[in-house]
C-alpha cells in the first residue's frame, strides 16, 4: 500500500493544501495534541458500519495518521476506500516521527477551570500532606 511521508504531508499542511486528515488515536490523545487541521475519527468508530452510510465516493485526499503509523493506518485506510474515499492514504511513521521531527503541533490549552481543578485536585492535598509532617516534626522538637 502507497505511504505518505511525515515530511511531504508537513508540507501540505503548512501550505493549508485541501486535504482531509484523519487521526485514528483514541480522542483523549486527540486532545492533548494533533496535526492542526485534522479531525478526530478514532479506530474502533471507524471501524463500525455508521462510516460506510455518512461517507459518499470521494477523489479528496485523505490522509490517515495512528500513534505509530503502521498497522492501525494501513487498516483505517482500507475501510476509508471500502467507504469510498478511493484516495485515502496512510501516514509512514504516523503521530510518533510528526512529533519527532518538530513538526507543528496543536496542543490542548489549559484552561483557568482546568487549573483551578488541578489545584483542588492535586496541589491542595499534597501541600496538606507537608504542613501535617512539618506540624509533626514541629510538635516532636518540643
Amino acid at each position: 500500500m502507497k505511504m505518505m511521508d511525515c515530511l511531504a504531508l508537513e508540507t501540505l499542511v503548512v501550505n493549508h493544501e485541501l486535504i482531509e486528515l484523519i487521526d485514528v488515536r483514541s480522542r483523549k490523545e486527540f486532545a492533548a495534541m494533533h496535526i492542526p487541521g485534522a479531525r478526530s475519527i478514532p479506530f474502533g468508530e471507524l471501524a463500525t458500519t455508521r462510516i460506510f452510510r455518512r461517507r459518499r465516493p470521494t477523489t479528496e485526499r485523505v490522509y490517515v495518521i495512528s500513534a505509530d503509523g503502521h498497522a492501525r493506518a494501513s487498516l483505517a485506510t482500507g475501510i476509508l476506500r471500502s467507504a469510498g474515499c478511493v484516495n485515502a492514504v496512510p501516514v509512514d511513521g504516523g503521530m510518533k516521527d510528526w512529533l519527532a521531527r518538530g513538526f507543528p503541533l496543536q496542543r490542548k490549552r489549559f484552561s483557568i477551570s482546568s487549573a483551578a481543578d488541578f489545584i483542588a485536585r492535586a496541589a491542595l492535598p499534597v501541600m496538606g500532606a507537608g504542613v501535617a509532617i512539618a506540624l509533626r516534626e514541629l510538635t516532636a522538637q518540643t
